[in-house]
């Protein structure tokens, strides 16, 4: 969805007295007031929320990965408000497009009035429709999302927003809010970019952190997410799965050939660990629906917290190749045995003697009949740190082969 419409908006706030805050007793939570509450389908690939307008019901997808509150352009036509300007951004296969902009309608979410938005964009959303099969007349974005606390429940597959009653004393500005609702979840907290983009940071255990964008609004491939290019380079072991990857913008349908995906070893969000989430290379860093829908997601935006319970483990499979840097081959499964796949000319496996349609079964005294291809992987990250040679075993045409492959420099 579109991530690149910035508005940058500047506060500033002049506090007196703040002195005498810290002696002042922590204020009393504040009662939650549910504003609305909808099911949604359990499919995983999005969430689509009814929304009133004019005595009729259309389909918006909900997407915090858009800075926007967007109207499909076959509903112009009931658009009476004054036309502003135009916006101009890109989708995120980094596409350019500019839409009109006009005055929010009197459009409704349960009891919430879009017009708390002040101004909507118009877009063709053809393709979203084509990609979900569904009808999609319109996208919720944080213009008008950042107002609420929004709570995702996937194991019940309901989305409820809350709006907590407004707190008079100053000091609730400074109390910390960890763990307001351990209810709800570990907390996390969570910031608004200059972008209008929600944000956590993801620890990558001895590579250090980095910021994810929270989008609702897109499904992925992966059960981890994407990393941008600098954070590619960054966390990824030498050994990277390839793989075909196909998904629809707003502006149409993307394809890309042979992307590169890695298995990370560990994760961590806030308190929470994760062993063995998949990634792939892409523009931005994003933790999308593959990730989410494993938990009960609470985004609290008016107090900048992520709330994440565990609903169920993730499973991490993963399919495509494994492309072994300094050895020039790549391996994938095919029906419970680990195959080379390919060989890349004058390398060094195809010096050693190394051949297309291999069948590797020994690699270092370990037998890896039957290994998974995340086994396979970790594995072969360990004893690429253990010498420049890789010795094996294959089978090929009923025969055994020895074989050693010295890694290139």
């Amino acid at each position: 969805m579109p991530r690149s419409i910035n508005i940058l908006l500047v506060y500033v706030v002049f506090l007196s007295g703040c002195a005498s805050l810290s002696q002042q007793t922590t204020p009393a939570l504040t009662p939650l007031v549910a504003l609305a509450e909808f099911p949604f389908s359990g499919d995983l690939q999005k969430i689509i929320i009814p929304v009133e307008w004019e005595g009729e019901h259309y389909s918006f997808l909900l997407d915090t990965g858009s800075n926007f509150t967007l109207f499909d352009t076959s509903l112009k036509h009931k658009l009476t408000g004054q036309y502003l300007f135009r916006i101009h951004g890109k989708d995120s296969a980094g596409r350019y497009f500019s839409a009109e902009q006009k005055n929010a309608p009197n459009a409704f979410v349960g009891s919430l009035n879009l017009k708390e938005c002040s101004s909507i964009a118009l877009l063709d959303l053809t393709s979203l429709r084509s990609t979900y099969k569904q009808d999609i007349d319109g996208i919720l974005g944080m213009d008008f999302l950042r107002r609420y606390i929004v709570q995702i429940d996937f194991g019940c597959h309901k989305i409820i927003f809350f709006k907590r009653t407004s707190e008079s004393n100053l000091s609730s500005f400074f109390h910390s809010k960890k763990d307001r609702h351990p209810e709800w979840g570990q907390a996390v907290p969570l910031r608004l970019g200059f972008d209008g983009l929600p944000y956590v940071q993801g620890c990558f255990s001895s590579q250090g952190k980095a910021d994810f964008i929270i989008d609702t609004g897109y499904s992925g491939a992966c059960n981890g997410g994407d990393l941008n290019e600098k954070l590619w380079a960054r966390i990824t072991p030498k050994l990277e799965w390839r793989g075909d990857r196909h998904f629809s913008t707003f502006l149409g349908p993307v394809s890309l050939e042979d992307q590169k995906v890695a298995v990370v070893e560990m994760f961590e969000v806030g308190p929470l660990v994760y062993n063995y989430l998949v990634f792939q290379k892409d523009r931005d860093s994003i933790l999308g629906l593959g990730f989410l829908s494993h938990h009960r997601v609470t985004l609290d935006f008016p107090n900048r917290t992520l709330y994440l319970k565990k609903q169920r483990e993730v499973q991490t499979t993963v399919t495509g190749g494994i492309t072994l840097k300094g050895l020039e081959f790549s391996v994938a499964c095919d029906k419970g045995q680990i195959i080379v796949r390919s060989i890349v000319s004058g390398g060094p496996a195809e010096k050693a003697g190394l051949r297309e349609g291999d069948e590797l079964a020994v690699i270092h005294d370990q037998n890896v009949a039957g290994w998974s291809m995340v086994e396979l992987y970790f594995y072969l990250h360990s004893i690429s740190k253990k010498g420049r040679h890789l010795n094996l075993h294959v089978k090929r045409e009923g025969c055994v082969l020895e074989l050693s492959i010295k890694r290139k420099e």
